[in-house]
């Protein structure tokens, strides 16, 4: 499992212009399963995504696909985690 740290690099007007495509590839990767929450940061200097069932090298070609990324909006940190705890009825595996 891993948390993604997105943070802008250009001011709103230019993210504003990329939400579209951004969603859309967002939304696919909830489709497949892979994402499984996404969050704005506020105040609203990016976002951020918790992703599983896939590799980091997988993930990272993932994220290089996003047209935040891709187009240089928006730069990532990306942080693996091993859960421990939840208040979920199940820790998602992964």
């Amino acid at each position: 499992m891993f948390f993604v740290l997105l943070t802008y690099q250009v001011p709103l007007d230019h993210i504003d212009a990329l939400l579209e495509a951004h969603y859309a590839h967002v939304d696919r990767h909830f489709a497949k399963g892979t994402f499984i929450l996404a969050a704005r940061r506020r105040p609203r200097t990016g976002g951020a995504f918790v992703a599983r069932g896939v590799g980091r090298e997988e993930l990272e070609a993932i994220l290089a696909e996003d047209p935040f990324i891709s187009s240089g909006a928006a730069s990532y940190e990306l942080f693996e985690l091993q859960p421990t705890r939840s208040a979920l009825t199940e820790i998602p595996a992964g």
